[in-house]
């Protein structure tokens, strides 16, 4: 049943996410302050897809971006939550460090 689901959501979700973008975005332009409202629906869309990564990759996170024993992937929270509890943890692969300067440089502090 989860595949079938899974399979469902994913249709769904290629067919109608340009649709509803054009509707929120479009929707919110009148609102009275437009660029804060777009900017935090992106947000949230980011947010989304950021756990969707997680929980879809487990397997290669765990692989690429932890030490054997480290913090697991693939639960319900963004790869960045992951990641941290990892470099508190001092689990981080070498591949985890990379992916957590890359992340420090476009977001300043993103992963403490």
């Amino acid at each position: 049943m989860g595949i079938l689901l899974a399979i469902v959501a994913i249709i769904l979700t290629y067919l109608l996410t340009g649709l509803f973008v054009i509707y929120n975005v479009t929707k919110r332009l009148f609102k009275p302050k437009p660029l804060r409202e777009i900017s935090a629906y992106f947000e949230r869309i980011a947010v989304a897809i950021d756990i969707l990564g997680n929980v879809s990759g487990d397997e290669f996170w765990n692989d690429t971006m932890k030490k054997g024993y480290g913090y697991e992937f693939g639960r319900y929270e963004t790869i960045s939550d992951a990641l941290s509890q990892n470099n508190t943890n001092g689990t981080l692969s070498k591949g985890g460090k990379l992916l957590k300067w890359l992340l420090n440089k476009i977001d300043k502090n993103h992963i403490n």
